[in-house]
């Protein structure tokens, strides 16, 4: 894991009687391997615990922030679908799900998509994936089936977690991606804060938007690079995040 970027913040605190002054996962709680990684989510709607929209929530600790700060190691591309009308209930499975784009488990199920190596990017094959009515037309309604990019990181105390965008959110990423790629360097080669735009055009919802900051050090790539390959395998084994609200073109945007 990564070191612990510095925080002021995070001065260490007088310990009180009765409390152990540092915690022994070895011993006093689960090894770091056990440990569930959160999901940082996009909160589109008010619900309970939550009142104010258009911020980020941890989905194991409840906690809200505005910004984002981070460093993002991995990515990978996934795609899931939901039941409709979609209800607004936490913990509802997908009926498909992709995490490697190109093969769903479930209902339907089957190839989500093929690679095409004359155009080099991927071609929808399930109905399910395509733009229009069930892909019977391109008419620019959004696809049943929603692409999702899934990041990986650690945040500013140097904590992992998993970031996922889709709908309006994939723009903006593709462009933060693009944009290391046409450098010909890793995703992690600067940080990262990542704030939410508020739009009205289609409804009220929130964009992620990506900004880089600073630059790691390179004698750092090494030990991010290993620690994007645990995260991303870890990332297989995690529920698929469950779409709340409106983001103007997910498959959340019931």
């Amino acid at each position: 894991m990564p070191k612990q970027p510095v925080n002021d913040a995070l001065a260490p605190v007088e310990p009180k009687a009765g409390v152990p002054a540092t915690v022994n996962p070895d011993w006093q709680y689960l090894p770091e391997g056990e440990l569930v990684t959160p999901r940082i989510q996009i909160l589109q709607v008010a619900e309970e615990g939550h009142v104010k929209p258009g911020v980020f929530v941890n989905n194991l600790t409840g906690e809200e922030l505005d910004l984002l700060q981070c460093v993002l190691v991995g990515m990978r591309r996934s795609r899931s679908l939901f039941r409709k009308p979609f209800k607004k209930e936490k913990g509802v499975p997908p009926l498909c799900k992709s995490v490697d784009f190109i093969t769903g488990i479930g209902e339907p199920g089957g190839t989500c998509c093929r690679w095409d190596e004359q155009e080099k990017m991927f071609i929808p094959v399930c109905p399910k994936a395509m733009f229009g009515h069930e892909g019977a037309r391109d008419d620019g309604t959004r696809p049943d089936c929603q692409e999702n990019y899934d990041f990986v990181g650690y945040d500013i105390s140097g904590n992992p977690f998993v970031f996922s965008v889709h709908g309006a959110s994939l723009k903006p990423a593709r462009a933060f991606i693009s944009g290391a790629v046409r450098k010909r360097k890793p995703l992690y080669y600067t940080g990262v804060e990542i704030t939410l735009e508020k739009r009205t055009d289609k409804g009220l919802y929130w964009v992620a938007v990506f900004k880089r900051v600073g630059e790691t050090p390179e004698t750092d790539w090494p030990e991010l690079e290993n620690s994007s390959r645990g995260l991303l395998a870890a990332l297989a084994r995690i529920p698929a995040e469950t779409p709340v609200g409106n983001d103007a073109g997910g498959a959340a945007a019931y």
